[in-house]
């Protein structure tokens, strides 16, 4: 992306993608729907981020940011209860789960329809007016410095990423967090080589999902069926932490 024009239609359609997909969610919290819209508002937080450093006056992306922040952070709960439903379905091992879904999707359905999207219409429609109001000479020039930027924070996650220890897992999780954000920021500045921190961060991501399952069996399960379970975890645990160093010994 090189121009005030392409940034403007990039924003644009992330809203429209996020607008079309709360609507959608609303009616049907699937777990398509769900992760789709999680999805959706990560990519427009994303492009969101760049905002103040393309205006001096940012208070209408600000806004939406934070309101669209909190909706991805409350479905949460609702993903991970899919999410450990899906594994369970795919793996005999785990047997099936005696999760309250029905009643959390009414609940976040309910929620969904309390959203605000013509206030949050206001705020984009503002971000999108003060952004085509700045010179494209600013816009490019900003434009550069923001790349430059996310060059140096990619470097910088991998030195960090090679230094950290398996066996430190809050900080694999942070460094996994970072490398989402700069995935999404890498989709709609430019695109840099960050294939290894996408592998890293998928294995990342499925290492958290073994530590959300493993918090539901124990609060689901008795103690009967949770041994068996979280043999299970362990193993995959093992399997995905011996993927991680491997990765980290191919960081280029």
């Amino acid at each position: 992306m090189n121009s005030k024009i392409e940034f403007l239609k990039i924003l644009r359609l992330l809203w429209e993608r996020y607008e079309i997909l709360l609507i959608k969610t609303r009616d049907n919290c699937s777990t398509r729907n769900i992760h789709d819209l999680r999805v959706a508002i990560r990519r427009l937080s994303a492009a969101l981020d760049f905002v103040p450093s393309l205006i001096s006056k940012s208070k209408h992306s600000y806004k939406l940011k934070l309101e669209v922040k909190k909706l991805y952070h409350y479905l949460g709960t609702l993903r991970d209860q899919q999410m450990a439903q899906q594994m369970s379905a795919n793996n005999r091992s785990l047997g099936s789960l005696p999760l309250g879904l029905k009643d959390l999707k009414i609940k976040v359905s309910k929620h969904l329809h309390k959203v605000d999207l013509k206030n949050q219409s206001f705020w984009i429609d503002g971000t999108l007016s003060s952004l085509s109001s700045r010179k494209i000479g600013h816009f490019k020039r900003a434009l550069e410095d923001l790349k430059a930027h996310l060059k140096q924070k990619i470097d910088q996650l991998k030195i960090e990423l090679k230094k950290t220890s398996i066996h430190q897992r809050k900080k694999i999780h942070e460094i996994r967090r970072k490398a989402k954000i700069i995935g999404y920021h890498n989709e709609i500045l430019t695109h840099f080589d960050v294939s290894d921190l996408t592998k890293f961060e998928k294995q990342a991501g499925h290492i958290q999902n073994l530590r959300v399952l493993k918090k539901i069996i124990r609060a689901y399960d008795n103690i009967s069926q949770r041994k068996q379970k979280l043999k299970w975890l362990k193993k995959q645990r093992e399997a995905a932490d011996k993927k991680i160093l491997q990765l980290q010994r191919n960081l280029r």
